[in-house]
């Protein structure tokens, strides 16, 4: 490794001296990317923002910006300076870094947790210039114009593929036709090989590959050009002990390597022979040497897999390899070990709680009852002797029907007497003579409906929204074509749109909604719309929904609502929003008052609780831990109270990330029938919030409380 060390050092000092690769140096004061082609799903939150938008067509990237692909999604960005982003399906990643660096030159970094991408590095002689791939757990340097990384969302595995130039991957450089395998486990260890064609093209999405094996040509060029400007420095004198075979195989594996991915690609299905000739006379055409073009007819010489092996060297790598390996399955044994405990732990806490459920049910049932027979007897004391007897007939009676029901057999009209009911028709009148027509009225303006959508989930203060609002009638007449629309949040005024086929819109930018801040504030608000109508023709209507507005950085919303399946009890939610990306979560405690008794916890508390995370977001991780219980303070007058206290923690590398509004955990309080409470009767108190990133810094939280939920919160 010593030797290679010396190489990357060579390069790099001659690429300083004589300007390696040809070009200007770029630097712009705003710079951005440009989406020049995408598919599928692919989605954007702009810097600071929680609201994913769809990608298109030349829109302009920042530095901040959060991309996301789904299963289906493709997405080609170029800079300002001309490198170029081939991004994959299933990618999650932003563009962490998109500046001038004060030396002159800029700085480009990508961040990826998730999936592929084809990264070509536009040649420059300007060695103040960089450009990262940065993954959880290591950063890749290029000092080469062409490569793939692409990265295991859940071991954290990085592999990187270098097809031109020369990129360090932190232990030591790849060079082109190599790969390099990142072991998190091992402490970022590196192991490096020749490319394995077969491994990349069912590895790599298929609009990947396509992208990069179309720029055979500028790859074989800048290669040549790389590989020619080192032995021109003398192998001998510069390099020391690596001698002219190593450069020779590297060469040849270099020249080759396309080849192989293009042939691998097509016989193991990847590409299907459509693709593969457009590949071909795509690439050809933009070569000029038909001894560089694409052809698979020919006969391509094998990669050399002992290009720059050392024998000492390849044990050592292959211990290493060995000890990867059985890392990774003792790693994979033990959180598959942790996650079954974590199961049954749940199972067991879930069948005592079924329990309890069981139990309390009963005895509700048992109390009901004995509170109604408690009032019947109550009554029948207040009633005579004949009344009492008429009301003793009549539960009588109940009941049998009741129990006839229950068996199927249809109730009759008068239950009881054995006997059907008469009925008698009333006999029919002659019908009356016509009355004469009544004048026709003036024709009515035709009844409307309307419906409200908007373009988002939740208003962020900041970012720009569009309401839209359909108008329409139930008869044959036509939607309306006329009119205006008046939109207001409470009574406060957003603006007018004009009615055309039956819709209306309001765009309201990020100026406008800054500008009401004060007046409208953070919350849950009503969006009415009303229709102006046209005379004689349509009549006014007016629609309302509930909307949420929401601050542009990391909130909590605590809120307390009723059950629709049980009158006496309530649920407390947390809900969080605009937690990404340096604002992800490692750690989280939450506490607050619910002025509920505990008891002695085991035989009389007010309430029985049940505690739920979100399982769509944690599922049965291990890597994320969730604590909910009570502790006890001091009360003013003496005595204890009792403040329940949620904690949250992530043991990995990622934490916990809340783009969009969704719940991290919630509370559900059934109140016993002794306590002589409500819902409306229980007052929640927020009385300490504290968030954590990464670094174990504190996140500024703005907190948002609903009905029912005042915040007071303690240092």
């Amino acid at each position: 490794m010593r030797k290679i060390r010396r190489l990357f050092m060579t390069v790099v000092v001659f690429a300083l001296a004589f300007g390696l690769f040809a070009g200007t140096a770029f630097g712009a004061a705003d710079r951005y990317a440009t989406v020049e082609e995408v598919a599928g799903t692919v989605t954007v939150k702009k810097a600071g923002g929680a609201l994913g938008i769809r990608v298109y067509p030349g829109m302009t990237l920042r530095e901040g910006d959060w991309i996301s692909t789904g299963p289906d999604g493709y997405l080609l960005l170029r800079t300002e300076r001309g490198d170029e982003i081939t991004i994959g399906e299933n990618w999650r990643g932003t563009l962490s870094r998109l500046r001038e660096n004060g030396r002159g030159g800029t700085d480009t970094a990508v961040s990826t947790w998730a999936g592929s991408m084809y990264n070509h590095v536009r040649k420059t002689a300007d060695t103040s210039s960089t450009y990262r791939v940065e993954t959880p757990t290591s950063v890749m340097g290029a000092r080469g114009t062409h490569f793939l990384v692409s990265i295991n969302p859940y071991t954290g595995e990085v592999k990187l593929i270098v097809n031109a130039g020369i990129v360090d991957a932190g232990d030591e450089p790849i060079f082109p036709s190599q790969q390099g395998t990142i072991f998190p486990w091992m402490n970022n260890w590196t192991d490096t090989d020749v490319a394995d064609p077969d491994e990349i093209t069912i590895s790599f999405p298929e609009d990947v590959l396509i992208k990069l094996m179309i720029n055979k040509g500028m790859i074989d060029e800048e290669n040549r050009e790389l590989l020619e400007a080192i032995a021109e420095m003398g192998i001998e004198a510069a390099l020391e002990r690596i001698d002219d075979y190593f450069f020779e195989k590297l060469k040849t594996n270099a020249e080759s390597l396309l080849t192989h991915m293009l042939r691998s690609a097509m016989e193991n299905g990847t590409l299907d022979p459509t693709v593969v000739k457009r590949i071909i006379d795509e690439a050809n055409y933009l070569i000029k040497e038909e001894n560089r073009k694409y052809d698979l007819e020919s006969e391509v010489p094998p990669l050399d897999r002992t290009t720059g092996a050392d024998p000492e060297e390849e044990e050592r790598r292959r211990q290493q390899r060995e000890q990867a390996e059985e890392q990774r399955r003792e790693r994979e044994q033990a959180k598959e070990e942790k996650r079954e405990a974590v199961k049954q732990r749940d199972q067991d806490i879930l069948d005592r709680l079924e329990q309890r459920k069981k139990e309390q049910e009963e005895a509700n049932r048992q109390a009901e009852e004995d509170k109604q027979n408690e009032a019947l007897d109550q009554y029948k004391n207040q009633l005579g002797e004949e009344e009492r007897q008429e009301l003793e007939e009549k539960i009588r009676k109940r009941k049998e029907e009741r129990e006839r029901m229950d068996q199927g057999v249809p109730a009759s009209a008068n239950s009881g007497s054995g006997q059907p009911e008469e009925t008698t028709e009333p006999a029919e009148e002659p019908a009356a003579p016509p009355a004469p027509p009544a004048p026709s009225p003036p024709p009515s303006p035709a009844v409307t409906a309307m419906t409200l959508d908007l373009s988002v989930t939740d208003v962020v203060y900041g970012q720009p929204f569009t309401i839209t609002a359909a108008i329409s009638t139930p008869g044959p007449q036509p939607d309306p074509n006329a009119g205006t629309v008046e939109f207001r949040i409470g009574s406060v005024t957003l603006g007018t749109g004009t009615v055309t086929g039956g819709m209306a819109t309001l765009f309201v930018d990020e100026e406008a909604l800054a500008g009401l801040a004060d007046e409208i504030g953070y919350g849950r608000h009503i969006l009415s719309a009303t229709y102006s109508g046209v005379p004689q023709q349509y009549a006014g209507s007016t629609v309302q929904k509930e909307i949420l507005l929401l601050p542009s950085g990391p909130v909590l919303l605590v809120w307390k609502e009723p059950l629709e399946d049980s009158p006496n009890s309530f649920e407390i939610r947390f809900e969080l929003a605009n937690f990404a990306g340096d604002s992800a979560i490692f750690g989280a405690d939450v506490r607050f008052l619910h002025h509920l008794s505990l008891g002695d916890w085991e035989t009389d508390p007010d309430f029985v609780e049940t505690f739920e995370s979100n399982p769509a977001k944690f599922g049965d991780d291990p890597a994320y831990s969730h604590n909910f219980g009570h502790i006890e303070y001091p009360l003013p007058g003496g005595g204890l109270g009792w403040i329940a206290r949620y904690e949250f923690e992530a043991d990995n590398d990622a934490g916990a990330e809340f783009a969009e509004r969704d719940y991290i955990a919630k509370f559900r309080f059934d109140l016993q029938a002794w306590s002589g409470k409500t819902p409306d009767d229980v007052t929640i108190d927020v009385v300490y919030v504290q968030f954590y990133d990464k670094d174990e810094h504190l996140i500024d939280v703005y907190v948002l409380a609903g009905p029912g939920v005042t915040v007071n919160l303690s240092e």
